[in-house]
């Protein structure tokens, strides 16, 4: 198993998102090492298209490799990279996940251990606030599968006094056989107008 932060300067929301500093040290470092404190750090990679990034990494003894410029989504760079390297299994870390704990990530790892198919992570959404937010992906769930995800909020509450639902943690676990399939799969409207790749699966009925 390997863990795999797919990041990119041209972000259409914040371009160069991963590069900006806290206590002088970029984004994308903060997170990879919170990977690196649960899991072993040769196991721990950075997928990007740009050699700014990778030559960051390297100057932090942080593994990368390159991805192409092709690449139309992060999970798109995790399939490229399964098809170089010797993993049966991929975590996903969202590369601006700055406030992620090792806590919570140690605990999706022990969770996805014995799965055999893509998981996702979710959790409680906690406040209005993110309900409303565009950069937050809430999700719908139907027992313990995702059947839908959207930056709009989920569950529509205009006629439910239910809890306010959940949102996509950005973690995800795939396995090889799972991005071999995904990225055989045509992006679908959905996933273009969300901007949330995970709906290719959906869309394609997988």
């Amino acid at each position: 198993t390997a863990i795999v932060i797919p990041v990119r300067l041209d972000s259409t929301r914040l371009p160069n998102k991963p590069l900006i500093e806290f206590n002088g040290i970029p984004m994308i470092i903060h997170v990879a090492n919170t990977c690196r404190e649960v899991f072993d750090g040769k196991n721990v990679y950075v997928s990007s298209p740009d050699d700014q990034i990778l030559s960051i990494c390297d100057s932090f003894q942080i593994k990368s490799i390159k991805s192409s410029k092709n690449a139309a989504s992060g999970t798109d760079r995790l399939a490229e990279f399964t098809s170089v390297m010797d993993y049966s299994k991929v975590i996903n870390v969202q590369g601006d996940e700055l406030l992620l704990t090792k806590e919570c990530l140690a605990d999706f790892i022990k969770k996805t251990e014995d799965r055999t198919n893509c998981t996702v992570g979710i959790t409680k959404i906690i406040s209005n606030e993110e309900f409303n937010k565009a950069s937050v992906v809430k999700v719908a769930k139907s027992d313990d599968r995702m059947i839908f995800a959207s930056r709009s909020p989920i569950p529509n509450l205009s006629y439910s006094k239910s809890e306010i639902g959940y949102k996509h943690t950005g973690l995800y676990m795939f396995t090889k056989d799972s991005l071999d399939l995904f990225s055989s799969l045509t992006p679908g409207e959905l996933e273009i107008t969300e901007k949330v790749e995970i709906l290719r699966f959906i869309e394609n009925r997988v």
